[in-house]
């Protein structure tokens, strides 16, 4: 819901809010724009009245320059303004350019700098203008929420600009914005963080106005009721006045968004109306103002808490006698913008509206413009750039006057970001709306005049031409289209064309006069050498080719090319485009040369002069370098001589040029030094020998490489690796004791170790230990008397060998080892068994633990597995934790007295042992009192049975067992359980009793329970515990029947089956399954459904 509030009558007015008030028809929401409209923007800059005019960038574009991220323009449309980045490397905050249109073509005119500024990096964000374009201001503002604000005020004057003032606003905080009144006199600068770094911090309005050519702050203006985080001054517009000023607040109090109008009178700036919704603002709200100050548009991301989603939404309001008046929403921003930011502008008499889209992602920008009919607005031109890339900010900017519309893309060029201003033209009236350009041509190159005109029906265009600059005109032939191609002699230079439309009524217009120039054609000169690396013993031969630059098929033929190399010059004649000269060897010594061809160009009538230049190696002499074998085994500490022989590779040359000069001696990549040729007087052809006395300090093998640096007649050459081994001072190493040692797992075994030279002095450096299950330190150093004491601990059982490496860091002794043998023997064990409770009720939790020691526990504590026993039977196995501990909760279904034992399982390293036995005494739990339940029983048709044997179990639901007389339920169901898992549920027939048909496949003790589910008025009941005993034997014959189990007989027999039952069980198999039933609670103290 939109609201709009007189505040001086105090009487609300409500307006629909963008989903039910529309201009024109409801179109379909979307998020993104059109597939439709996208492939347009890919063909048509326009799709309505306007004309594309310019594109106005920087000559190159810049990467990173960001030009036209906000935009500016002059009432009367002739001058533009475009703020933009820091180029990269220049710390400085970018620039405002100022763009003029005169005799009817673009043209950059100023280039407007902030001041010197200390800090950064600062960027400028924002320009504004006056309506006559001869004042503006713009913004430079830091990255940082307490950085200051610079606003820079610049004024024309004759078209020349001067800075006049700079205005700092300390701590103004993020997303400031701009506003300057059409008079030129009022400023107005947003701060919606108020400056600070709290979020919650209220934001401002501060305005400034020019007396006397300075400017000074006015007003500070907040929101009317105390708030925080509200992000007051989002936007700033001002009328043309200057009194009237239109605030964006993001989060006000009361309201979703908020639109703030302000009014200067005589008692100063007074809030007049407000406008709100009932949607928040994600980004936005955005304003325009008219000059008039009486229409408004409000615009920006919105986001509708209902569907979660956000929509772009732009909307119209007018000022009337009683107040601020809504005319709706723009058709067709919200489906075609999205969820984009907008950019919004409304011309001087508020009859024209410009809708930017900044582009993002996948989705290049684009920019919309409406006309006002009254209070109607609708759609009449749809602007884009057809070569934007994807996700191109086509439309991040906006600004419209004297019917043109200014878009802003500060990606255009590259992806980076050179940014460009583009310019549309809506004729007003019959006009030109693009003019020809003055070209630069070339002979025989086409060169192309373009111009538009627009504002009438049935228009055509004749193109003229003028040889005598403008004084007369012919028509060109056939030349009425839209573009002018000539293909130009040099004779055309300084002709004129232009091109006179005329619309169906007979009326013309005519386009500025555009200048040909045609200069002569520039010769592409290349240089070629018979052999790019020419020695200095040898002839070269030099060939100039002279080409075309592209604007003439013809080449220059018939004039002379000056070859020059150093003090050499020599003119040769050219033939077809081709020079050659030969120069002899033995001119030039070995060096790098420049060699440049000088075409005059006197006697060419179409090619000018020229200039070529290439660079030349003449060069050295090729030498072999051969290095010479040893006389003597190298030794660590002991000089020996290194020694190469170096000759030239080319024999019989010039008797002074052999090798002279040092070679460097490297081994292993270190220099080990230099020494100087020495050569024979003569013959030159004899070779220069060169030795070197080398000291090692390191045994090992060397690749020694002998590199000759070279000198004014000979090439720099490196020998081949000459391998050489020098040896390391002999060692020996003993160990104390030699044999082989025996130990526990865990206990600690010692070494001594002693190393000493071949003269049996002790040896510096120190001793490894290395063993595949070693965890020990890996080195220990030798003490002073060439000694190490090592402990050996945690080798697993078994045997086990270590192996010790003696090594010298200085690498001035020969490196040893020796590998002693360890038996490991498994560590005995102790386990001890506690329970935390004694006594325990039926079905209550008793938490036993069992804990691992043996005799090296502090060095490893135990690890591996405990099984636990009830009696005889494994209730199951549990991994050892921290500590050698294990916990372990049990429960117990029956009174009993439970002996507990715990067993550790041997493991690879520990021997395995049993703890003591603790009695767990479980005493009947008292029945808690419960409604009345009704009585079942449950027995077995045959116990013990062997495994594999079927029987069925019988569940008595009511009265006594085999009796009668006594109610039972006659429908219903019975749920059987084993242990605590349910396995069928069978009916209860006309008896009360349910049969469930079952065999065991396993030996083992099982507990059979069943649960009357109730029915038939009776509550739900629960039986005894059955324990059914299945055999891997045969069961041996007895003398009573096996059809089925009789019910329950007396007390005595009872108790002899029930120990039989266990003996056999215990002696036929350890039941696992049992055993994990009688740690959990009974079914008897679980709810009876699942």
């Amino acid at each position: 819901m939109i609201v709009v509030a007189d505040l001086a009558s105090g009487t609300p007015s409500a307006a629909s809010s963008s989903r039910s008030s529309r201009i024109g028809p409801r179109r379909r929401r979307s998020l993104r724009p059109r597939p439709e409209l996208l492939e347009d923007r890919l063909v048509l800059a326009t799709t309505g009245p306007f004309y594309f005019q310019a594109e106005l960038a920087a000559t190159p574009p810049p990467q990173n320059a960001a030009l036209a991220g906000s935009v500016a323009i002059s009432q009367d449309g002739l001058t533009i303004a475009a703020t933009s980045d820091s180029r990269v490397g220049d710390p400085g905050p970018g620039s405002v350019t100022v763009f003029t249109k005169q005799d009817g073509v673009w043209a950059g005119e100023a280039v407007l700098a902030p001041p010197e500024l200390e800090g950064g990096p600062w960027h400028t964000d924002t320009v504004a203008m006056s309506a006559d374009g001869d004042r503006l201001v713009f913004a430079i503002s830091t990255e940082s929420v307490r950085g200051p604000l610079v606003m820079s005020v610049y004024d024309r004057s004759g078209g020349e600009w001067t800075s006049t003032q700079t205005i700092t606003i300390p701590d103004s905080g993020f997303h400031r914005a701009l506003a300057m009144s059409g008079d030129g006199r009022v400023i107005a600068v947003g701060l919606p963080s108020g400056g600070s770094e709290d979020p919650n911090a209220r934001g401002l309005v501060r305005t400034f106005e020019e007396s006397g050519g300075t400017w000074s702050s006015t007003a500070e203006l907040r929101f009317p009721e105390e708030s925080r985080g509200d992000g007051m001054g989002t936007s700033v517009s001002l009328s043309g006045d200057g009194r009237t000023l239109a605030v964006g607040v993001r989060n006000p109090p009361d309201a979703s968004g908020s639109v703030l109008l302000f009014e200067d009178g005589d008692a100063g700036w007074g809030l007049a109306s407000r406008i709100g919704t009932s949607e928040r603002y994600w980004d936005g709200p955005k304003t325009a103002l008219s000059a008039d100050g009486d229409h408004l548009l409000v615009g920006g991301v919105q986001i509708d808490e209902d569907v979660q989603r956000v929509y772009s939404r732009a909307f119209a309001y007018a000022r009337d006698e009683s107040g601020w008046v809504a005319e709706g929403a723009f058709v067709g921003v919200e489906e075609d913008a999205g969820g984009l930011p907008l950019a919004l502008a409304i011309d001087a008499d508020g009859t024209r509206a410009v809708i930017g889209v900044d582009g993002r992602g996948f989705i290049p920008g684009s920019a919309f413009v409406y006309a006002r009919t009254g209070s109607n607005w609708g759609r009449i031109d749809e602007l884009a750039d057809p070569e934007a890339f994807v996700g191109s900010r086509f439309g991040a900017s906006v600004a419209i006057g004297g019917g043109s519309v200014v878009v802003g893309d500060p990606t255009k060029d590259n992806p980076a970001g050179g940014g460009a201003a583009f310019v549309f033209r809506e004729p007003q009236g019959f006009e030109v709306v693009t003019d020809p350009v003055d070209q630069l041509g070339r002979p025989l190159s086409t060169v192309t005049f373009t111009a538009a005109a627009g504002g009438a029906e049935g228009i055509t265009a004749q193109w003229q031409v003028s040889a005598d600059g403008g004084a007369t005109w012919t028509d060109v032939p056939q030349a009425r289209g839209l573009s002018l191609a000539v293909v130009p002699t040099l004779a055309d230079s300084g002709k004129q064309y232009r091109a006179v439309f005329t619309d169906g009524g007979g009326a013309t217009v005519v386009s500025r006069a555009a200048t040909l120039t045609v200069a002569e054609a520039t010769p592409l000169i290349t240089i070629e050498v018979s052999d790019d690396h020419v020695f200095f013993y040898e002839p070269m031969t030099i060939t100039v080719r002279l080409h075309s630059d592209g604007s003439t098929p013809r080449v220059p033929d018939g004039g002379a090319v000056e070859v020059g190399m150093q003090l050499f010059k020599q003119t040769v004649r050219v033939y077809n485009g081709v020079a050659t000269l030969t120069i002899p060897a033995n001119v030039f010594r070995p060096g790098i040369y420049t060699i440049t061809a000088t075409y005059d160009g006197a006697a060419d009538p179409v090619f000018g002069s020229g200039f070529g230049y290439t660079t030349q190696v003449i060069q050295k002499a090729f030498v072999k370098v051969e290095t010479q074998p040893l006389a003597t085994r190298p030794v660590v500490g002991r000089p020996v001589d290194l020694s190469a022989i170096i000759s030239q590779v080319e024999p019989d040359l010039l008797d002074g040029t052999g090798p002279t000069g040092y070679a460097l001696f490297y081994g292993l990549g270190d220099g080990l030094g230099a020494a100087f040729l020495e050569r024979p007087p003569h013959p030159p052809v004899l070779p220069s020998t060169v030795t070197y006395t080398a000291t090692f300090t390191r045994p090992g093998d060397y690749a020694v490489v002998v590199y000759y640096a070279g000198d004014d007649w000979n090439e720099p050459l490196a020998s081949g690796n000459f391998f050489i081994t020098v040896d390391p001072a002999p060692t020996s190493i003993q160990l104390d004791p030699s044999g082989t040692q025996y130990a526990d797992y865990g206990e600690a075994v010692f070494y001594t170790v002693t190393v000493t030279t071949d003269d049996l002095r002790p040896a510096p450096g120190f001793v490894s230990v290395r063993s595949p299950f070693y965890t020990g330190p890996g080195e220990f150093a030798l003490d002073a008397q060439g000694r190490a004491r090592i402990p050996i601990q945690g080798l697993p059982a078994g045997g086990r060998s270590v192996t010790f490496t003696y090594t010298d860091p200085d690498g001035l002794h020969a490196s040893r080892e020796i590998t002693a043998a360890i038996g490991v023997y498994k560590a005995p064990t102790t386990v001890t068994l506690e329970t935390a409770r004694p006594s325990v009720a039926e079905g209550d939790m008793a938490l036993v633990t069992a804990t691992v020691r043996y005799a090296s526990s502090d060095f490893a504590p135990a690890s591996g597995f405990v099984e636990l026993y009830v009696g005889s039977r494994l209730t199951g196995r549990y991994a050892l934790g921290p500590g050698g501990r294990v916990s372990v909760p049990t429960y117990y279904l029956a009174a009993w007295s439970y002996t507990l034992t715990a067993v550790f399982v041997e493991s690879g390293n520990l021997q395995g042992s049993v703890s003591n036995q603790v009695v767990q005494q479980v005493t009947p739990r008292p029945a808690p009192p419960t409604e009345a339940a009704t009585a079942v029983a449950v027995w077995s048709t045959a116990s013990p049975i062997r495994a594999g044997q079927a029987l069925e179990f019988v569940a008595q639901v009511g009265g006594v067992v085999g009796g009668s007389g006594s109610p039972r339920p006659t429908s219903g169901l019975v749920r059987f359980y084993l242990g605590l898992k349910p396995i069928a549920e069978r009916p209860i027939d006309a008896d009360g009793r349910a049969t469930l048909a079952a065999r065991f496949d396993a030996p083992g003790e099982y507990l059979i329970t069943a649960v009357f589910l109730g029915g038939g008025g009776f509550p739900t009941g629960q039986s005894n515990h059955l324990r059914q005993l299945v055999l891997a034997d045969p069961i041996p014959a007895s003398g009573g029947p096996s059809g089925q189990a009789a019910p329950p007989s007396p007390r005595r027999d009872q108790s002899l089956a029930a120990a039989e039952m266990r003996r056999t069980a215990f002696a036929t198999a350890r039941a696992e399954r049992l055993a994990r039933l009688a740690l959990r609670r009974p079914p008897a103290l679980r709810s009876a459904r699942p």
